[in-house]
């Protein structure tokens, strides 16, 4: 399908449902939790590697709501080490809409969810992530609302989609990563220490992972510091070799 086309569509969606945000009907982060919203939602919870990031939500009310974004996750097709571990692929990104549909009320948490996940991303070199389909249960949400507490696996996630976000940190397609957060703080906010390497350059890094509640859902929030030195540069005598990177 044509680009124009595409979000052609997007805009007589727009028009036909005014973006009025709801407090009363909420979506899916993808693993489990209730928010309106979401900037990001995962389709594969147990390593993070697809995703689908929302750039707009288009449209959001009690029947449905229309996000546009990006599909992101790794080409297993690429050749070389790819082929190898899944960590050396690099990563696709294509234009999708997210939809959300069919609110019910959940007993689990309390509110009205969408219970129905559409993912359309028609250009994907993936056929089978050209559209996906997801049913949303309201025993996902069980018992959120009274206690918010953070996992040391799910801070883990969480941490690689940020250092993602960043293309100075290069952490696409690096080797070698180490992502481990196991320090925790509070019951909602974690410590994590961090390394990969690109090429020549080396990085390592520490950084906090923590929950915060959004537009009555729960989202995450990071900082973190990473060290990023060049061991050609050093090794050649070279100058401005380490380039510190921080996030807030």
């Amino acid at each position: 399908m044509p680009r124009s086309a595409l979000f052609g569509g997007i805009v007589a969606i727009a028009l036909l449902c005014p973006g009025i945000a709801s407090a009363e009907t909420f979506g899916s982060n993808g693993c489990g939790e209730s928010q309106r919203e979401p900037k990001s939602i995962v389709l594969a919870c147990g390593d993070g590697k697809v995703v689908f990031e929302v750039g707009d939500w288009a449209a959001w009310d009690q029947r449905e709501a229309v996000g546009i974004g990006m599909l992101k996750h790794p080409d297993l097709t690429a050749p070389g080490k790819c082929q190898e571990t899944v960590l050396a692929c690099p990563w696709v990104e294509s234009e999708g809409i997210a939809y959300f549909s069919r609110p019910v009320y959940c007993p689990a948490n309390k509110r009205t969810q969408f219970t129905r996940l559409r993912i359309d991303a028609p250009n994907d070199p993936d056929p089978e992530l050209r559209r996906v389909r997801r049913n949303l249960k309201c025993g996902e949400y069980s018992g959120q609302r009274g206690v918010v507490r953070l996992g040391t696996v799910r801070a883990a996630r969480y941490m690689r989609t940020a250092l993602a976000r960043e293309p100075d940190l290069a952490f696409r397609g690096s080797y070698a990563r180490k992502v481990s957060c196991d320090k925790r703080v509070s019951r909602s906010r974690v410590r994590c220490k961090m390394s990969w390497i690109y090429g020549d350059v080396e990085f390592s890094g520490k950084g906090v992972i923590w929950l915060l509640r959004s537009g009555g859902g729960i989202d995450w929030a990071y900082a973190y510091t990473v060290r990023k030195r060049n061991a050609y540069c050093q090794a050649t005598g070279g100058t401005h070799c380490v380039e510190v990177i921080t996030a807030r």
